[in-house]
């Protein structure tokens, strides 16, 4: 069931543990709520995920070229 806040759906992955899922429209809202470039921790925050899963999710979109991305001073930055 998603949760009512993030939208985030909770599953049990292969191992049986239980994991969050984040999809590409959360992190496609939260950057467009943002309306700026941004960097996965804010993007995190906004979602509620791991800034980890935030890079790695933003970068996963800006292969595919759905959203920009680039790495300024050493950080990414990320923008629709």
């Amino acid at each position: 069931m998603p949760d009512r806040e993030t939208g985030a759906t909770k599953c049990t992955n292969k191992n049986g543990r239980l994991q969050t899922l984040y999809t590409d429209d959360m992190i496609l809202n939260a950057l467009e709520e943002i309306g700026e470039q941004t960097t996965p921790p804010k993007v995190a925050e906004k979602i509620g995920c791991n800034p980890v899963v935030a890079r790695n999710k933003l970068k996963s979109l800006h292969e595919r070229g759905l959203i920009y991305g680039n790495k300024l001073t050493g950080r990414w930055v990320f923008w629709i």
